[in-house]
């Protein structure tokens, strides 16, 4: 298994789960919050100026903004949620794995004691 592939031979991202990196996602969270803030901005700015040329009322100023702001907010919820998802199949595998070493251990004691 590589990076690339998780446990079933499914591709998986290449950036590490949300929740296991600690606090050097600092500048993750602040180009996510500028991200969030800018591109709704900017179509909204782009919707004005149509909306300008157009001689309309801000109906496209507000459709856009509203539209990409609800896209972003969808984004940022399936990529959590995706990580989130990583992380507790993560554990799972981990637990997995250490309950078949203590199973394993748990064997060769009672083996080793009926001898």
């Amino acid at each position: 298994m590589n990076d690339s592939t998780n446990v079933a031979g499914a591709p998986t991202s290449h950036r590490p789960p949300l929740l296991s990196r600690g606090s050097a996602d600092f500048g993750d969270g602040l180009s996510a919050a500028f991200e969030l803030i800018a591109t709704p901005g900017l179509f909204g700015v782009a919707g004005f100026f149509l909306d300008r040329w157009l001689g309309t009322v801000p109906i496209f100023t507000l459709l856009f903004t509203v539209l990409v702001f609800g896209y972003m907010v969808w984004k940022f919820w399936y990529l959590y949620t995706e990580d989130v998802n990583a992380a507790a199949e993560a554990r799972r595998d981990q637990n997995a794995e250490r309950a078949k070493a203590e199973a394993g251990l748990t064997r060769r004691e009672r083996t080793r004691q009926a001898s």
